[in-house]
């Protein structure tokens, strides 16, 4: 079976390790954005960055924050 968890800047090892026993029996992709907010390093799945939507409106006036 083929697994896609989309988590975008969210997408960290603790909820990640959940998934992580089930790359025995199926072929899981985590897909996050190219600028993260938590470390992603430790995470033993195939992981995908694309641009989130949220990276994007950061660059406008009034747009989405991340501290």
């Amino acid at each position: 079976m083929k697994i896609a968890v989309v988590r975008a800047s969210s997408l960290n090892k603790w909820e990640m390790q959940n998934y992580e026993p089930l790359v025995k029996r199926n072929s899981i992709i985590a897909i996050g954005s190219t600028n993260p907010v938590y470390l992603t390093a430790n995470i033993k799945l195939t992981i995908k960055k694309l641009i989130c939507l949220g990276d994007l409106l950061a660059y406008f006036p009034y747009g989405i924050r991340r501290k």
